[in-house]
């Protein structure tokens, strides 16, 4: 019997068996935010961070909740190849600073000490993966599918369950 609870699909690319390429997951991911290109008014740097960590939303599939956010961070910091130092500068991103501060500093700490079951769940998940996903070569991954991708690296999106 498996201890993660089923995943409420609620996009497309969430699904663990989803058919969709994962540019199909991205547009997906997109048009849910009610962007068409919210990447478009960015700096080069900047987008750049933000396609990476977007390709893992997808990837991983987190949504945009802050709740799912938190998760975003611990498959990303123990899921891929960024490594921690890499990952912080995508933290320390202007715009990245500007979304976190938005959300506010007491109701992240909050969320994120909620979340520490989900936390767990997710991080025993990337223990699991047979390879870490890579943060900056996504881009060879575009046309594949996500149940493909998912199935090489070893990830199971129903330990996002928050």
């Amino acid at each position: 019997m498996s201890t993660v609870p089923e995943t409420p699909v609620v996009a497309r690319y969430q699904d663990p068996d989803s058919e969709q390429t994962l540019a199909e997951g991205l547009e997906e991911y997109y048009a849910s935010m009610g962007n068409l290109d919210p990447l478009e008014d960015m700096d080069p740097e900047a987008r750049a961070l933000f396609d990476r960590h977007d390709a893992a939303h997808v990837v991983f599939g987190c949504d945009t909740t802050i709740e799912q956010e938190v998760l975003m961070d611990t498959w990303t910091i123990f899921g891929s190849d960024v490594g921690v130092v890499a990952y912080a500068k995508y933290l320390k991103n202007p715009t990245a600073r500007a979304i976190a501060l938005e959300l506010g500093v007491w109701r992240t700490i909050v969320v994120t000490v909620r979340a520490l079951p989900a936390v767990v769940r997710v991080f025993l998940a990337t223990r699991r993966m047979k390879k870490r996903w890579p943060w900056d070569g996504f881009a060879a991954y575009r046309e594949r599918p996500l149940r493909e991708i998912r199935a090489e690296l070893g990830v199971d999106v129903r330990a996002s369950v928050a």
